[in-house]
C-alpha cells in the first residue's frame, strides 16, 4: 500500500449472514489488503468472531463502530431485526463517507432485504440507500465482468412489475444515462446494445409486443439523439456478442435478474479449473459481414478453431470444429448482419503432446481444418497471427 492508496469504506453486511465471513476471509489476505486503504465500518466482535470461526491466520484490522446501533450479540444463520438494523446503519454512514470526500468508493457484504422489510426500513437494499442519501432519481446497477459491460434497466422489482417498466421512456433514459457516464468516463463513443424482454426479440410480434411498442421506439430515438445505440437483440445472442464480438457489444441493459446469468456464465471462462480429458465447451455469436456465402468451397469451411498457449505464448494444442457450416451465415453491411450462436465442444489433453496441467490462454480463429487462421475477425487482444485471445483456463489433473 503507498500514500496514494485509495480510502475504501468496507461494510460487513448483514452480522447474521455470510456478509461478515466474506469480509474475514478477504481481510485475511495481504494481497488484498494492499489493494487500497481499507476502512471497515461495523462491529469489531463481529468480526473477530467470524475470524475466530474459520481459523483465519493473523489478527482482524480496526473496526469503525458507530453509536445508536444494536451491538449484538447477533444470532448465526437466522432473519434478526437487529442485524437487519446495524447493516442498514453502516451502508448509510460508509455512503455518507463518500459523499462527504471522505472515501473513495464503498465495498459491500450481502444484506438480507426480508429482514429490511420487517425491521420497517423503507429501503429495499444498497441502491435505495445510495438514491435517498445522494439525492439521486436516475440510479442504475451496472455489472463488470472483463470488458463485458451490463447495465440494468430495472431493480429489486417482482418479474410482474419489471415487465410493467420496460416502456419507451425507461428504455430511453437507461440508454442517456449509459451513453452519458460511459462519455464522462472517457468512452468517446460508447456503443449501446440493447437486449430484448420477450424471447427470439418476440418474432416481430409474435410473442410479445415489448420490442415493436417501447424498446425499438426508444433506440431509434436514442439513434436520433446522436448515441450509438442498436437493438433490440435477442437476449442470448447478444450477451453471446458481447463476450466473443467484443467490438459489437460493449453494453447491454437488461432485466436485473437475468443480467446475472450471462455474467456468471462468463465468468467460468476465466477461472474455472478443467479435467485433462474432459470436454472444454465455449460459446460464440458470429455475423457475418464480408464473404458471400456461396464462395466457400465446402461445406462447413472454413472451420472454428481454438488455440491453447502457455504463459509464454507458445502453442500447446490446436483444435478445430468444423460443426458450423458458415456458409449459411446471412450476409449484411456492419451492426446489421444477424448474429448466430454456436457451441463448439473440444477434448483437452488428448492432441499429442498431451496438455500438461496448468493455466492457459485460449485463442479463437477461422480457417483451415489444421487449425491455421485464415479469416480476419473484428476482435481485440489479436497475436499477430489472426487468433484473438477469448480467456484463460486452468487444467488439473483428473481426481484433483
Amino acid at each position: 500500500m503507498t500514500a496514494r492508496s485509495p480510502l475504501l469504506a468496507l461494510t460487513q453486511g448483514d452480522p447474521s449472514g455470510i456478509g461478515p465471513e466474506v469480509v474475514a476471509k478477504a481481510l485475511s489476505k495481504p494481497e488484498v489488503r494492499s489493494l487500497a486503504d481499507l476502512s471497515v465500518v461495523g462491529s469489531a466482535q463481529v468480526l473477530f468472531d467470524a475470524w475466530r470461526r474459520l481459523s483465519l491466520p493473523g489478527a482482524p484490522p480496526p473496526v469503525t463502530e458507530i453509536q445508536g446501533v444494536p451491538e449484538g450479540p447477533f444470532p448465526i444463520g437466522q432473519l434478526s431485526l437487529d442485524s437487519a438494523r446495524a447493516a442498514h446503519a453502516w451502508i448509510e454512514f460508509a455512503a455518507k463517507l463518500c459523499l462527504a470526500g471522505e472515501a473513495a468508493a464503498m465495498v459491500t457484504a450481502p444484506v438480507n432485504k426480508d429482514a429490511f422489510q420487517r425491521a420497517g426500513i423503507a429501503d429495499t437494499g444498497h441502491q435505495e440507500v445510495l438514491s435517498r442519501l445522494s439525492g439521486a432519481t436516475n440510479v442504475k446497477t451496472m455489472l463488470i465482468s472483463g470488458r463485458l459491460r451490463c447495465m440494468h434497466l430495472s431493480t429489486h422489482k417482482s418479474l410482474a412489475e419489471a415487465c410493467r417498466y420496460v416502456t419507451r421512456e425507461n428504455v430511453l433514459a437507461a440508454v442517456q444515462l449509459t451513453h452519458a457516464h460511459f462519455a464522462g468516463w472517457g468512452v468517446p463513443s460508447p456503443r449501446i446494445a440493447v437486449a430484448a424482454l420477450n424471447p427470439h426479440a418476440s418474432d416481430n410480434g409474435l410473442i410479445g409486443r415489448e420490442e415493436l411498442d417501447e424498446i425499438a421506439p426508444a433506440v431509434t430515438e436514442a439513434c436520433a439523439l446522436g448515441i450509438d445505440a442498436s437493438g433490440p437483440h435477442p437476449a442470448d445472442s447478444v450477451f453471446n456478442a458481447a463476450i466473443v464480438l467484443l467490438a459489437f457489444v460493449q453494453f447491454g441493459l437488461w432485466l436485473f435478474g437475468d443480467g446475472l446469468i450471462p455474467l456468471a456464465l462468463l465468468l467460468t471462462l476465466f477461472f474455472v479449473a478443467w479435467t485433462i480429458l474432459m470436454i472444454f465447451i465455449y460459446s460464440i455469436g458470429y455475423h457475418n459481414y464480408g464473404q458471400p456465402a456461396g464462395e466457400h468451397d465446402r461445406p462447413g469451411f472454413p472451420p472454428e478453431g481454438a488455440t491453447i498457449k502457455d504463459e509464454k505464448g507458445g502453442i500447446v494444442s490446436v483444435l478445430a470444429d468444423d460443426s458450423l457450416d458458415m456458409r449459411t451465415l446471412e450476409v449484411a453491411p456492419p451492426g446489421k448482419a444477424p448474429v448466430k450462436s454456436h457451441e463448439s465442444e473440444f477434448r483437452v489433453g488428448l492432441i499429442a503432446p498431451t496438455t500438461r496441467p496448468g493455466t492457459y490462454d485460449v485463442f479463437v480463429s477461422v480457417g483451415k481444418r489444421d487449425g491455421t487462421p485464415v479469416i480476419a475477425l473484428p476482435l481485440a487482444d489479436e497475436d499477430g497471427q489472426r487468433r484473438y485471445r477469448l480467456g484463460r483456463i486452468e487444467i488439473v489433473e483428473k481426481g484433483k
